[in-house]
C-alpha cells in the first residue's frame, strides 16, 4: 500500500511539474513575441539588463543559502 501511495504521489508531482513548465515556456514565448512586437530598442535592452540582473540574484542567492546550510548545519 505504501509503494502504491508513494507512486501515486510521484506521478502527480511529475504531471504537475511537466504542465507548469510547458505553461512557463509558453507564456515566456509570448511575453517575448509581444516584446518583440510593441517595445521600442531602448526598453528592450532595458528589459533584457533586468533580466540578466534577476539571473545573478537568482545565482548569488543560492550560493548564499549553500553556504548557509553548510555553516550553519546543527
Amino acid at each position: 500500500m505504501v509503494g502504491f501511495l508513494y507512486g501515486t504521489k510521484n506521478l502527480l508531482n511529475g504531471t504537475i511539474g511537466g504542465i507548469s513548465g510547458v505553461l512557463e515556456r509558453i507564456t515566456g514565448a509570448m511575453d517575448k513575441g509581444l516584446a518583440t512586437l510593441i517595445f521600442s530598442e531602448n526598453h528592450k535592452k532595458k528589459r533584457n539588463l533586468l533580466q540578466t540582473q534577476k539571473l545573478r540574484f537568482f545565482i548569488a542567492g543560492q550560493i548564499l543559502a549553500i553556504v548557509y546550510i553548510i555553516l550553519f548545519q546543527s
